[in-house]
């Protein structure tokens, strides 16, 4: 079955901000923590705030000291009142532009205007702007209703940040109707997120078979999603997780097109469009599905990102003048696949929400592939052993280091002095220390192969520019998985600094590389294939774009694509030494 993932599908930006101000929380606060209500329309993430024992309450009195973070949806002015008048510290994660439609109101209503909310009348969101007109403001869902409306002189109309815009003009032209010749004020207050969002469903429905919707049953914003899809003329099903899919019925349609609401985490949209892309596929395309399986199986095993590597240090031996290279990419690429087959085992939780296809994998093999991590560790040392001494002391130490990231070396007793017992607990150590590792097995390899002939400058300006490249990789990855480092409690680089400045210090990056790569060239530090590797600057910038179109932002496609720049460079390398060597 072919699937369509909806670039606007998952997290809008008020569920992210709560989401952050949430995790925030439970890693700075000691004592207990609660929500206003459910954070988010979300069975998972209410589950998994349960779990690490996160409470919900509705009222004040229901608590008697912590803290409690308000839901994205917004409260009412009195439940507000009672939480301040309480021993509770408030934490408010409401959406920014639901307290902007709580600002309108608000002025308006103290001007002697009949506010009217078009949006469903028990949705939490509306009962908290209703609450900002002292209990007077009057909601409407249908245009029928439109003619109950009671005679007044001014009317302020608004709409649930969540509803259909569509919906929404009916109802304002009726509410025009009902007050021709009134003062009918009326402001659009459609979040733009919620837009985009059934813009694209009405488009994605013009070039599938059928739409699956992900998300909670009890959110808004979901259930308009399956209306608008049906009402642009395909079956809709609106389901919470994989449990909900129906193999049996979907089955019927050859493409079928993916969305999710608002409050969907991304591990639970990544598991079912895997769920959904293994449908039925074997008797439909029987070749597409082997390869498709072979590619799917080289990425999650990191077999791929070990090609990578590969290539990389390729590339870095052909800049420093290494002749003799051909076991160099050898070694780089097992001593790499066993830093992150024996890092997955241990590091489980992590890829419980950033990769759950890969997550599952190590479940179902996690003896094999650690048994796979000691044979390829192995093999690199034996490999090693051909070229120095000192190449295999640095696979020992790289190793040692990669395995001790995971692993717990500050003891308990110090955690009053520190809150740091791991590598990976520092903020934003996973990016330098991919790069690290990478740059160092690429560029430290072939230097200790030929060091008599390899100046120490030109080692350097190799290892910085491909500690530049990996860091560009283990970045990009990093804001793909955001969301998952978020629960865990990872402070990566994008967590830190946020997504858009991320992106924007790559775009930088990006161009320092283009700009060592000809100054060394240039220079005369590393050898003329410099020139031809300025490909690879100009692919990382065309990632970036298509990553930023969101073309490529998730799944076995993104991983593909963004790891292939490694392995084009190592072609790229290889071929200027086969046309550059004497015949």
């Amino acid at each position: 079955m072919r699937v369509i993932i909806a670039h606007t599908a998952g997290f809008c930006m008020g569920v992210r901000r709560a989401m952050n101000k949430a995790f925030i929380t439970m890693r700075r606060e000691e004592g207990p923590i609660y929500t206003h209500g459910p954070l988010i329309h979300n069975p998972q993430v209410v589950k998994l705030l349960n779990e690490r024992g996160v409470r919900e309450i509705h009222d004040a009195s229901e608590a008697s000291d912590g803290t409690v973070i308000l839901r994205a949806h917004g409260i009412t002015p009195w439940e507000r009142k009672n939480l301040k008048q309480s021993n509770l510290s408030i934490v408010d994660a409401t959406c920014p532009k639901v307290g902007r439609v709580h600002a309108a109101v608000r002025k308006h209503h103290a001007q002697g205007y009949l506010v009217v909310v078009v949006g469903d009348q028990d949705h939490p969101e509306v009962v908290g702007i209703v609450g900002h007109t002292d209990g007077t403001g009057l909601v409407v869902n249908t245009p029928a209703e439109a003619a109950g409306l009671p005679d007044v002189d001014r009317v302020l109309v608004v709409a649930q940040t969540t509803f259909e815009e569509g919906r929404f003009s009916e109802i304002l032209d009726a509410i025009r109707a009902r007050y021709r010749g009134l003062e009918v004020k009326a402001i659009n207050t459609i979040c733009q997120s919620t837009m985009r969002r059934q813009e694209e469903v009405r488009h994605l429905a013009q070039r599938v078979d059928a739409m699956v919707v992900v998300g909670g049953k009890n959110s808004g914003n979901t259930r308009r999603l399956v209306e608008v899809a049906v009402e642009s003329g395909v079956p809709a099903f609106h389901i919470e997780d994989v449990s909900d899919l129906d193999a049996d019925v979907l089955c019927a349609y050859g493409t079928v097109g993916l969305t999710a609401g608002a409050s969907t985490p991304n591990w639970v949209i990544m598991e079912v469009a895997d769920h959904l892309s293994h449908i039925d596929r074997k008797e439909r395309r029987p070749i597409w599905s082997r390869a498709a399986s072979m590619m799917r199986f080289l990425v999650l095993t990191s077999i791929f990102a070990s090609i990578s590597a590969g290539g990389l240090a390729t590339a870095a031996a052909v800049l420093m003048g290494v002749n003799s290279f051909f076991v160099i990419p050898l070694i780089s690429g097992l001593l790499i696949f066993t830093m992150y087959v024996l890092n997955r085992t241990q590091d489980r939780e992590a890829l419980k929400f950033n990769d759950p296809l890969r997550e599952a994998l190590y479940t179902r093999y996690k003896t094999a592939l650690s048994l796979s991590g000691v044979v390829t560790f192995a093999v690199s040392l034996l490999l090693a052993f051909m070229i120095s001494g000192a190449v295999v002391v640095l696979l020992v130490a790289a190793t040692l280091m990669g395995i001790a990231y995971s692993v717990k070396v500050v003891p308990e007793s110090f955690e009053r002095f520190t809150r740091y017992r791991r590598l990976k607990d520092i903020p934003a150590s996973k990016t330098f220390f991919v790069a690290g590792a990478w740059a160092a097995i690429a560029g430290a390899v072939p230097y200790f192969s030929a060091i008599d002939r390899i100046t120490f400058m030109s080692f350097l300006a190799v290892f910085f520019i491909a500690f530049l490249l990996v860091f560009i990789r283990a970045a990009l990855y990093d804001i793909r998985d955001i969301q998952g480092d978020a629960v865990v409690g990872r402070e990566t680089i994008p967590i830190v600094i946020g997504k858009g400045w991320t992106q924007r210090l790559l775009v930088v990056l990006t161009a320092l590389v283009m700009c060592v790569l000809i100054v060394s060239t240039a220079t005369g530090l590393v050898t003329s294939v410099g020139w031809w590797l300025l490909i690879i600057p100009f692919y990382t910038f065309c990632v970036l774009y298509l990553y930023h179109r969101r073309v490529i932002f998730q799944g076995i496609v993104f991983e593909l694509v963004v790891d292939f720049g490694f392995i084009l460079a190592g072609m790229t390398s290889l071929v200027w030494f086969l046309y550059t060597r004497p015949h």
